[in-house]
């Protein structure tokens, strides 16, 4: 197959399901590569608006300011939040006049040039990315805080059991159970929203999320294979495909985003989503 696989909306393939096809991409979000340079399995978009040291020192100041993600709204920051009263001022206006006011804004110049539309739309396209790569950072590293917790737990979880062996059959009740390995608690209509931004036109995007598989099947979205689809996936193993469905739909419809001032056209275009439903695989 030519065209990538990309897993959604999870970023790190030690949290996704085990099984997955090992032609499947997970997306890094513009941050610096290990030590050892070429990481495999990873889809490097090329239309990030940072590179990986601004990536990291945009992360590095997003953290430092601690509050920067709304929790009822991560998708939101609280640069908009604040200005959402300015901005509901702003919308009332004439077309012309927003133009007009925006391209004050971002140029400093004065006038009605021809272009300040072109540029507006360019303006807010830009700044629709930068959201979404600050975002997917976010994501990034909560999933990497999760990592590093379950990393911790497997630990404890070794030494509750040297230390049962230690006291013997008889002492184990009393022992302290290791609590259960953490997910990543974000919005994934939040995380999966911004990766549109990133993911190539013609991709095909695969997912085991449950809630994500359960919203396409609730839509009623999911259909079976096509024949030519299914034979290019014939290197697949059977237990993975017999539980493949497709759906072709906008990311809008699953990340119930608004996109008022346009700057996310992404969200509207329309994705192929194979779906690995948890009922009918197995391997899961």
């Amino acid at each position: 197959m030519h065209k990538p696989i990309v897993y959604i909306p999870t970023l790190h393939a030690e949290l996704a399901p085990a099984g997955l096809p090992c032609e499947t991409l997970f997306l890094r979000p513009g941050l610096p590569l290990p030590s050892g340079g070429e990481e495999r399995g990873v889809f490097l978009p090329d239309n990030l608006p940072w590179g990986p040291d601004q990536a990291d020192s945009v992360l590095r100041e997003l953290l430092a300011l601690g509050s920067v993600l709304n929790r009822d709204a991560p998708q939101e920051p609280v640069r908009t939040h604040f200005l959402k009263p300015l901005r509901q001022g702003v919308e009332t206006l004439p077309a012309e006049e927003r133009a007009y006011l925006e391209n004050f804004a971002h140029s400093g110049q004065v006038g009605t040039d021809k272009n300040i539309l072109t540029r507006q739309g360019t303006a807010r396209g830009r700044m629709g990315l930068q959201e979404a790569q600050k975002t997917l950072l976010l994501a990034w590293e909560h999933e990497e805080n999760i990592l590093a917790l379950n990393a911790l737990e497997r630990v404890l979880e070794e030494k509750q059991a040297r230390l049962h062996g230690y006291l013997g059959e008889g002492e184990r009740e009393e022992s302290v159970s290791a609590p259960e390995h953490h997910a990543p608690a974000y919005s994934w209509r939040a995380v999966l929203g911004a990766m549109g931004a990133f993911l190539p036109t013609g991709a095909l995007l695969l997912s085991a999320h449950t809630d994500l598989c359960a919203e396409l099947r609730e839509q009623g979205s999911l259909r079976p294979l096509p024949e030519e689809l299914r034979a290019s996936l014939n290197a697949w193993p059977d237990y993975f495909t017999a539980g493949l469905g497709l759906a072709v739909t906008p990311l809008r419809t699953l990340a119930h985003m608004r996109d008022a001032d346009g700057s996310r056209p992404w969200l509207d275009e329309p994705r192929t989503i194979l779906a690995a439903e948890r009922e009918t695989y197995y391997a899961l």
